[in-house]
């Protein structure tokens, strides 16, 4: 099935631009990109048709081994909620991926855990000078918001149409 989505790319320029969010029970942990990340990705993905969720196991492979990337895992009662991968560019830093668990969503924690991704960014790598990341229209609706509050601008947007698998 195809579908017509709105790609929204954002960037920060300073560590000093990031609007930290309401304090909130959940916690960055680095983690290596092991067979629970993917599981948690793959959650995380999967309602919003994150191309990651049909990826074979050679695909994955490729991906996690790839240069320069940092995954850490959300975690709030003791629970895996979400993950993050942030890509270390030169002088930049892309939030590759950043979410929760849909039932993660609602509870607060959303503010708080990109406060903690947008710090893990930036210190990635002494000589980051940027820290960006795109979203899509088909991500959960609170995402977009959540970006521009914590402190990042939109410098470019897309309209595409891709392919999805039906639900």
């Amino acid at each position: 099935m195809q579908v017509a989505e709105v790609v929204t790319y954002l960037q920060m320029r300073s560590p000093e631009d990031l609007v930290p969010g309401t304090p909130a029970p959940v916690e960055l942990a680095p983690t290596p990109p092991d067979q629970r990340f993917r599981d948690v990705q793959v959650r995380v993905g999967a309602p919003h048709h994150w191309p990651t969720t049909d990826w074979s196991a050679d695909q994955w492979e490729g991906y996690l081994a790839g240069p320069g990337l940092h995954h850490g895992m959300f975690v709030s009662d003791g629970q895996p909620v979400g993950v993050l991968t942030v890509q270390e560019e030169r002088h930049a830093a892309e939030i590759v991926s950043f979410g929760l668990v849909p039932e993660a969503a609602g509870r607060g924690l959303g503010g708080h855990a990109l406060t903690l991704a947008v710090r893990f960014a930036w210190g990635v790598h002494p000589e980051v000078r940027r820290v960006w990341l795109h979203t899509s229209s088909l991500d959960h609706p609170a995402a977009l918001p959540n970006y521009q509050r914590r402190g990042f601008e939109v410098f470019h947007t897309e309209h595409r149409t891709r392919a999805i698998r039906a639900v």
